[in-house]
């Protein structure tokens, strides 16, 4: 069984993970060593498209690389997004979900309609207004919501620029008390670590939080989110 109360865990894969063989390897020893403590939510496989490698050689890397966190799944409990981009590569069901950009919800009625209602479908949000207009039209089972730090992921974002760790919480309240809606799922996102994690849930209202670098980069995945899951419930 899955992670059913707050605060919860996404783990999201580097773009670049299927870029060699090498950094699938780390990749998939980086998730089995965080997913081993069945603290984690959600793995969301979002691979970058690029001219650099052949285009068949990369679809190879992503479906063994989604099928190795899938056999993970399964024993570790957790649920496995991939991004819409790959729905042609992957095999979609139980526990595989998918994962539609911001700027391509327009796709969902026709993946809805292609696989049917009983998948977990996420999306993104970068203010209220875009959560809220997701919510009302696509009813998706979580949100990740941020750029919340400074990240790699948004190089071009300053910090002026950012919607900041207050964001998620202030969602999460809009969706509860003019929409009194309980889902979808909260996800505080962008620069999240093991220091900053708990200002969004604690402070702020978000349901969990979801990381990249620090969890896959760490020396220790594992440790890094059990001190997570600790410091998102504890002042």
């Amino acid at each position: 069984k899955c992670v059913t109360t707050p605060p919860f865990l996404a783990v999201i894969t580097e773009p670049t993970s299927c870029d060699s063989e090498e950094k699938m390897e780390s990749a998939i020893k980086a998730i089995t060593s965080a997913v081993s403590t069945q603290k984690v939510l959600i793995v969301s496989v979002r691979i970058a498209k690029t001219d650099m490698i052949d285009e068949k050689t990369l679809e190879s890397r992503v479906k063994r690389f989604t099928n190795k966190i899938i056999e993970l799944a399964k024993v570790n409990k957790f649920y496995v997004v991939v991004s819409s981009d790959w729905l042609h590569t992957v095999e979609v069901k139980m526990p595989v979900g998918i994962h539609v950009k911001e700027n391509h919800r327009s796709k969902i009625p026709a993946i809805r309609q292609r696989f049917g209602p009983d998948f977990l479908l996420g999306t993104s949000a970068h203010s209220i207004e875009s959560a809220v207009e997701a919510v009302s039209k696509y009813s998706p089972d979580y949100l990740f919501v941020g750029t919340c730090y400074k990240t790699a992921s948004h190089p071009e974002k300053e910090t002026e620029d950012l919607e900041g760790p207050e964001l998620p919480g202030q969602v999460r309240r809009v969706l509860q008390e003019k929409y009194d809606l309980s889902s979808p799922i909260v996800l505080a996102i962008g620069g999240i670590d093991e220091e900053n994690c708990r200002s969004p849930v604690l402070e702020y209202g978000a349901d969990g939080v979801a990381a990249i670098r620090s969890i896959l980069s760490s020396t220790n995945p594992a440790e890094t989110v059990l001190q997570m899951q600790s410091k998102m419930q504890h002042l």
